[in-house]
């Protein structure tokens, strides 16, 4: 009979590290098959514990060094052989010396972190609820008069939910919901049982103005709140805590639980979100191949390509217009100019009447009317100046840019990340991964739909830009120019240059129907939520 350890080993011996939880898997189902309790006693006591001690050493390690002298160190090192496991059902339960509160509690990762690594493997096994008790050094027994049980340190590790339990979850009620109407709710918080309530739901009954919506709180009595928390007791009893006294009267431990279950219901969000991109994302990537495949795409940069090659001035002139403003320069009056030119000769006048001795400046002009009317420097003359005016809005600017940046074969690089994006968030270990570190993985995929996007709707614009209106303001637009290179017209559908010689040059404004991209505006829809 082959060794059911013979795969593990193999993995093992190759590091093939990804494997490992699959060989752990199939070489415990094979025990099963032919001791169930050497199968418990393999993983808990030779998988589970090993992996639990180590973690504890670890973080020994880390924390006495700088808090306790060594010899504290070396003998919390030698507790951890009194580390114990035992079994209820199916499921391991770890007894550890209670010596280890002080190091644990010291680390701010503290009860999760140690326990990470065995929840892990746990999970390769279909372990579903690990216990851990604390109790007095030396070896314990699993009993109720010998091991203390630190229930209000570990609800939070025993209750722990896994992803698939927190998709589940319901964390709101809503707006219409009024929660005074929940079953099993107390009036007041009862006195000294505080820190055994844990966060149920928030509620928000809507804008604060309106007082026929105001909740009765369960600390002060006061119906004078509309947003706050239902709080369980372990009983089921519940009670209603206004957000503002939560935080005012029960300080840290309010804070505390309040953070915990913010960060629950924003990592629930974070998980529906990855789910519900990651359902999205074949068909999307399916849609953009469709748009690659199709005549579309060709179309529209061959359009591109024609209006540079039969209109090179004019394409030179439409890079340089701004958000699709045509502009043409306008020879107008420049009213500054001419008030200063007219102020500095009547101050000349006034310094030739002054000079000859004349009363005012007048009366010199009235004297000299043929000196001044032929003197050119005292002339006053209109000035202009060249500024721009706005002729037209041109539609469809973006295809322009985008028809010249490469689109399809940037369009096809995309594919394939849109691709090995959907495969690795179907494939997604989200348990292994911090919240942070979800919301990373649909940054990336939104950075990506949101690049796709841009390249398709600045394609997507040649449709406007080639309208017969849109070309008509064109045409009109560059013979206002008048660059002397020849009349555009538009007629027909047809955009035409006659230069001077008689020659003509033509571009032919059909376009193709614009594609159906509804999958890829509901993955960018549903990633900006």
């Amino acid at each position: 009979m082959t060794s059911p350890f013979l795969h593990l080993a193999i993995v093992d011996f190759c590091n093939l590290h990804d494997y490992r939880g699959a060989a752990l898997a199939a070489a415990f189902k094979s025990l099963e098959t032919a001791s169930g309790d050497y199968a418990l006693y393999w993983r808990d006591s030779i998988i589970l514990l090993p992996a639990l001690r180590r973690a504890l050493a670890d973080l020994v390690r880390e924390q006495i060094p700088h808090r306790h002298p060594a010899e504290r160190k070396d003998y919390l090192l030698r507790c951890i052989d009194d580390v114990r496991v035992g079994r209820r059902r199916t499921y391991p339960i770890f007894a550890l010396p209670a010596e280890f509160l002080s190091v644990v509690e010291a680390d701010a990762r503290g009860w999760e972190h140690i326990l990470s690594r065995i929840r892990k493997l746990a999970a390769f096994f279909g372990v579903e609820d690990i216990l851990v008790r604390v109790g007095a050094s030396g070896p314990l027994q699993d009993s109720q008069g010998s091991v203390v049980e630190y229930r209000h340190l570990f609800q939070k590790l025993n209750k722990a939910l896994s992803d698939r339990e927190l998709i589940e979850r319901r964390f709101w009620l809503g707006t219409d919901q009024d929660p005074e109407d929940l079953p099993n709710l107390l009036d007041r918080i009862r006195p000294g049982l505080v820190e055994t309530l844990e966060f149920e739901y928030i509620y928000d009954r809507g804008v604060k103005e309106a007082k026929n919506r105001f909740v009765r709180c369960a600390h002060c009595g006061r119906r004078h709140h509309y947003r706050g928390y239902v709080l369980q007791y372990p009983d089921g009893r519940r009670v209603l805590v206004g957000k503002d006294c939560g935080r005012a009267y029960y300080g840290l431990w309010f804070h505390q639980k309040e953070a915990d279950f913010g960060a629950q219901l924003s990592r629930a969000r974070a998980l529906l979100k990855l789910q519900r991109v990651a359902s999205l994302l074949p068909a999307a990537a399916k849609e953009l191949s469709t748009v690659l495949e199709g005549e579309w795409c060709d179309r529209a940069l061959a359009l591109g390509r024609t209006l540079r090659m039969q209109f090179p001035n004019l394409w030179r002139r439409l890079q340089a217009t701004s958000s699709g403003r045509l502009l043409v320069s306008t020879r107008v009056r420049d009213a500054e100019a001419e008030a200063a030119q007219d102020a500095r000769i009547d101050r000349e006048i006034e310094r030739r009447a002054r000079d000859a001795g004349y009363a005012d400046q007048d009366e010199y002009v009235r004297r000299n009317r043929s000196l001044v009317g032929t003197d050119e420097s005292l002339r006053k003359k209109p000035i202009y100046k060249t500024e721009p005016r706005e002729f037209g809005r041109l539609r469809g600017y973006r295809y322009l840019a985008t028809s010249v940046s490469e689109p399809k074969r940037r369009l096809a690089n995309m594919l394939q990340d849109l691709d090995r994006s959907g495969k690795e968030l179907r494939a997604l270990q989200t348990d292994t991964l911090s919240t942070e570190a979800l919301r990373g993985k649909l940054k990336n995929v939104q950075r990506l739909t949101s690049a796709i996007e841009r390249v398709l709707s600045g394609l997507m614009e040649c449709g406007s830009f080639l309208d017969a209106s849109n070309l008509k303001t064109l045409a009109d637009w560059a013979n206002a120019l008048k660059s002397g290179e020849g009349i555009y017209t538009v007629e027909n559908g047809l955009l035409s240059l006659r230069i001077p010689s008689g020659r003509m040059f033509t571009l032919e404004a059909t376009f193709s129907p614009v594609p159906n991209i509804s999958a890829l505006g509901e993955l960018g829809r549903a990633l900006e939520t």
